[in-house]
């Protein structure tokens, strides 16, 4: 039953208050309290930990901690300061959530890494959410706040439970749930002598297997164990009641009163005597003792600090890594193209075609220029053409699994020689390449060619692939911007909204002078890899069954591996240059996106990589503007750049249990999480 009743504000299970706290004196509830300190500084003493019994802890602005169900705990400060309170009732834990008697919560005050730290962040702004749910004076939105009271109180079970951050090295589910039913029966038996005995009997173990299991997660002895939670229990009756210290000693489970005095003086410096008189005049009276200043459009306040912690336009995705979607691919209609086709007779582009080979799913390679004077076609006594380089390119394409596309727009020559010279490169080469290589050749047609039904007449005896693009809307990114991370999350979008991203190429070339797509290779001119050749690889890693897809984010499967995708683009137009980019919108703080993921049905161990690409890691030409000249690269610095220093900045953690993620998106930033099940 509940001792304190200081709370304003109460809608379903939950209870909250926005306080000025003076004093709380010791006490325990039936519910899961969470405390946040808004503004200020307060004491916090608990009971939670064997080695610190009521040792203060100071809390300070936007700190935050839990207290588990009938935990003993104490609220005090003497300083200036708003807090705010909230109590989730026992009896709905209890429906919603199996073996909360072994609750107990670590501190959130020292996050081991930097994935705890984010749960830490999602948690306050979950907190700040159902207060300002139920302090909403307008809407009642019991369902609402009954469906977050969940995910709070599973963010909060599953990654802030002590026992499951003490078992975190345990990997045997069998162990892990034979302590969970040990401990449980340990706690519901604490009376009873031969605790270790018994628990060993039903576990089928002897008892210094036990022992030694407890000694290797928990650091103390079973001994300990036990009577820690004996402690805890006399603790309770010498505030809530006047029985003798004796019958407590016995009826906690001690063997002889004086192992209770000895085990209580170890924890408290003081006898259970003296305790007593020190505080139990105090839990009796505790409606009168509390001292507090209810603060006024406590309403307010709270979406005020809802809006500073969270932003006003925080995100929720919500997952459930059981779902299943239907199939996913990227629009098969997209290619690479190659502008100069006789770049593919130099070996450090076709490295670079192997290297995109490796990362992409591309399935076709469009050609233009394939019928050139550079590509050398001519004889050396023009009698004839020469095919040679012309089949080496194509062989090349074939061998690396791609489809080739010859594009036949713009035509080069004179279109009588151009119909003449296409004519007898499929008559001469069918028999060279092999007819079925011919029959899978693909041709584009420039259909405003004056002789294009003669084209097509004549490639038609060879092949029935030709197509004409005027009708593919292909919208080109603005060319100031290409060699910037505006070029990443511009083309990550137009993926994921299934349009045409047909103008990349692997090296930066133009048709002419005013193309649209002169910088839109994935690589620079010089090898350098550019951010729409990170931005490909993150697209490369999605499975093949969606899950959810939104404005800003993609969630997908394979097998039994998850891949969430999310992205910041914020359209620019044409006539937007570098500086004004790099000055003006790059770092406005205002198009941050805020993201809160939460992820249920974990059920075993995840590997978790994160990539991060942005302007620090994987834009090229954040790093070039860094330097003072560099036109004097050499083979050592562009190494150093692809592999070393305008990489995206990738993070590997391993989790178990359902899970949260934090996520401030810069503006033109991206973000995937890949979430691969360990199988050994």
């Amino acid at each position: 039953m509940d001792q304190i009743s200081s709370f304003r504000y109460a809608k379903g299970p939950v209870k909250v208050s926005v306080q000025k706290v003076i004093e709380y004196p010791l006490h325990w509830d039936d519910c899961i309290e969470i405390v946040m300190v808004l503004e200020g500084s307060i004491l916090l003493e608990r009971d939670f930990d064997f080695f610190y019994f009521f040792i203060p802890q100071i809390m300070k602005e936007n700190d935050i901690f839990a207290v588990s169900i009938n935990e003993t705990h104490r609220i005090h400060s003497s300083y200036d300061n708003v807090v705010l309170i909230i109590q989730i009732d026992g009896d709905f834990i209890r429906q919603n959530f199996a073996d909360v008697t072994i609750l107990e919560f670590a501190s959130l005050l020292t996050p081991k890494n930097d994935l705890e730290k984010e749960k830490i962040e999602y948690l306050k702004q979950l907190t700040m959410y159902l207060a300002s749910l139920v302090t909403d004076p307008q809407k009642e939105q019991r369902t609402e706040i009954e469906k977050t009271a969940k995910v709070l109180l599973y963010t909060l079970i599953y990654n802030f439970n002590m026992i499951n951050r003490a078992l975190d090295s345990c990997k045997s589910d069998i162990k892990y749930q034979r302590f969970l039913r040990s401990n449980k029966y340990l706690i519901e038996n604490i009376h009873r002598k031969k605790l270790l005995q018994e628990i060993a009997e039903r576990e089928h173990l002897n008892p210094a297997s036990i022992s030694h299991e407890i000694k290797r997660y928990f650091v103390y002895s079973f001994q300990e164990h036990i009577n820690d939670y004996r402690i805890r229990k006399a603790l309770k009756m010498l505030l809530s009641t006047d029985k003798n210290i004796c019958d407590i000693a016995y009826e906690c489970g001690f063997s002889a009163p004086r192992y209770f005095h000895k085990s209580f003086n170890q924890r408290f410096s003081q006898s259970p005597v003296d305790f007593r008189k020190k505080h139990q005049k105090d839990y009796q009276n505790i409606n009168y003792l509390i001292c507090y200043e209810e603060v006024e459009n406590a309403d307010n306040y709270i979406k005020s600090n809802h809006n500073k912690l969270t932003g006003k336009d925080i995100e929720w995705l919500k997952i459930d890594a059981n779902s299943h979607g239907p199939s996913f691919t990227l629009n098969g209609e997209n290619h690479l193209n190659i502008l100069k086709s006789k770049d593919l007779l130099n070996p450090q582009t076709q490295n670079y075609l192997r290297t995109i080979q490796k990362e992409f799913a591309f399935q076709n390679i469009k050609l233009y220029d394939l019928f050139n004077d550079e590509i050398q076609m001519a004889n050396s006594d023009f009698s004839g053409y020469n095919w040679n380089n012309v089949n080496s390119i194509l062989r090349f394409i074939i061998q690396l699994g791609y489809k080739p596309i010859i594009s036949l727009r713009p035509t080069p020559l004179n279109i009588e020689t151009y119909k003449k010279l296409i004519s007898q490169y499929l008559r001469r080469n069918e028999r060279k390449l092999g007819n079925k290589i011919i029959k899978n050749l693909a041709f584009e047609i420039d259909r405003n060619c004056d002789s294009a039904n003669e084209l097509i007449k004549i490639i038609s005896e060879y092949t029935k692939n030709i197509f004409d693009n005027e009708n593919i809307d292909s919208i080109y990114p603005p060319n100031s911007l290409s060699k910037t991370i505006y070029m990443a999350t511009y083309l990550i979008k137009e993926a994921l909204q299934n349009h045409n991203i047909d103008f990349l190429q692997i090296i930066d070339h133009s048709i002419d002078e005013d193309s649209n797509n002169k910088f839109s290779g994935l690589f620079t001119e010089n090898g350098l890899l550019k951010p729409s050749f990170h931005a490909c690889s993150l697209l490369a890693l999605l499975g093949n069954e969606l899950i959810e897809k939104g404005d800003y984010y993609i969630v997908t499967k394979k097998e039994d591996s998850l891949q969430i995708l999310l992205y910041n683009h914020l359209e620019l137009s044409n006539d937007i240059n570098e500086d004004d980019f790099y000055n003006n919108y790059l770092d406005n703080k205002d198009n941050v996106k805020k993201i809160n993921i939460f992820i249920k049905n974990i059920n075993q161990i995840y590997k978790v990589i994160r990539y991060e690409l942005n302007n620090e890691n994987g834009s090229v030409y954040y790093h070039l503007r860094q330097m003072r000249n560099y036109n004097f690269l050499n083979n050592y610095d562009i190494k150093l750049l692809n592999n070393k220093i305008s990489t995206p900045k990738v993070k590997i953690d391993y989790i178990e249990g359902d899970t949260t993620f934090n996520i401030n998106l810069q503006p033109y930033s991206t973000e995937l999480i890949t979430l691969d099940l360990i199988k050994s």
